[in-house]
């Protein structure tokens, strides 16, 4: 069961946070109080979200928008125990997007948001891995 204190931060709209707030949220992840299995969660995000990424820039060179809005898809789900609301507004952006058939310029300057999105949260996130 949710604390109620807790209950808005997952649902706050990406768009609608201000730009110090933090990037993500931990406390999924902390609640469960097993320190090893938070920074194996961390680990593997940081170590498959570039390649993820990567995967969905060249499903879009080749025009594969199949690919591109799974790829989001599941990195959606990535981001979403980490609670990097930001990041998930991008992904979920990509992926109704490239379902829609929208143009590759509309896709790309998403995917770049998403990727800045993520090189920002990749530092914080080794940050408190160094903690």
């Amino acid at each position: 069961m949710m604390h109620p204190s807790e209950k808005n931060k997952s649902n706050i709209p990406a768009a609608g946070l201000a730009e110090d707030e933090s990037s993500f949220d931990l406390s999924i992840l902390e609640e469960m109080e097993d320190p090893e299995y938070t920074t194996e969660i961390i680990s593997l995000f940081i170590k498959d979200t570039p390649r993820q990424l990567k995967e969905i820039r060249e499903a879009l060179s080749a025009g594969t928008s199949e690919t591109v809005y799974k790829t989001a898809h599941k990195l959606k789900s990535s981001a979403g125990i980490l609670q990097a609301n930001r990041l998930i507004k991008f992904l979920s952006d990509i992926e109704t997007t490239a379902k829609a058939g929208k143009g590759n310029e509309e896709l790309n300057g998403l995917l770049k948001n998403a990727e800045q999105e993520y090189n920002g949260l990749e530092q914080k996130l080794k940050s408190y891995l160094k903690k």
